[in-house]
């Protein structure tokens, strides 16, 4: 049984659980695409062990959420970085 863990998440987040959580790691590009999240809400989406790790940006709101298969998955909602965006500059904030 697959457990998602959501955390501090907003209405839209709430949304993606039960889609993302059906969808599997292999589909979650287009499990995205149908929710109507494209190029210019999708910040992340990168492999992640044997999971996939993804990031949005809902217009101020950013969802970050990692699926692993037969393991825990999470969902966490915050605010964009002040250097912009929702992905973590690399050299830390």
């Amino acid at each position: 049984m697959r457990r998602t863990t959501v955390r501090r998440a907003p209405a839209p987040a709430l949304a993606l659980v039960g889609v993302l959580g059906l969808a599997g790691c292999g589909r979650v590009d287009t499990a995205l695409a149908r929710l109507g999240y494209g190029d210019r809400e999708v910040e992340r989406l990168a492999p992640h062990g044997e999971g996939v790790r993804f990031t949005l940006g809902l217009g101020g709101v950013c969802v970050e959420g990692t699926l692993l298969p037969g393991h825990d998955s999470a969902i966490e909602a915050h605010g964009p970085y002040l250097e912009g965006g929702c992905v973590e500059p690399a050299y830390g904030h």
